[in-house]
């Protein structure tokens, strides 16, 4: 990368899921199989970077008839049991790939460390698209540009 320059960004496109989006060139990429979601992660500090900022996409099908509103009030349900220390920091109105969609900024705490993540979710017909940003909430401005042009590039295919 030449000085002056921000990070560069490649194509990611799964024709399975219906999904494109761009992210860093040097984070890692990682498509689990059998399961529809796709993971991008930072790449290592050092030695002592135990946690890798990632942005992960995920993809449900909720009950037929879901509203956005009814979907984001389940997760929230489910998030507050599995999540220790859940505590929603900030939620609004958002878009993602052009269809209305619920942000939200909140932090837990799962061991000695407390991380912060900013979810985006979005109802595009028998499926919701969640992306989550998560880092260590020190560390969470550092990767949040790169992550917020990852949530702009991604779309519905």
């Amino acid at each position: 990368m030449s000085s002056g320059q921000g990070p560069q960004f490649l194509a990611y496109e799964n024709f399975t899921l219906g999904i494109r989006m761009k992210y860093p060139a040097d984070w890692w990429k990682q498509d689990q199989v059998g399961v529809p979601l796709v993971g991008f992660f930072s790449p290592p500090e050092g030695p002592t970077d135990f946690f890798r900022e990632n942005l992960i996409v995920s993809i449900e099908e909720p009950p037929p008839g879901t509203t956005l509103q009814e979907y984001v009030d389940r997760s929230l349900a489910e998030t507050g049991k599995t999540m220790p220390g859940f505590n929603v920091i900030a939620s609004q109105s958002a878009t993602l790939s052009n269809l209305p969609a619920f942000e939200m900024l909140f932090n837990w705490s799962p061991g000695p460390i407390i991380l912060q993540c900013k979810l985006i979710s979005a109802l595009s017909g028998n499926r919701s698209y969640t992306l989550s940003y998560t880092a260590e909430q020190g560390k969470y401005e550092k990767f949040l540009g790169s992550a917020q042009m990852m949530m702009d590039s991604f779309e519905i295919a």
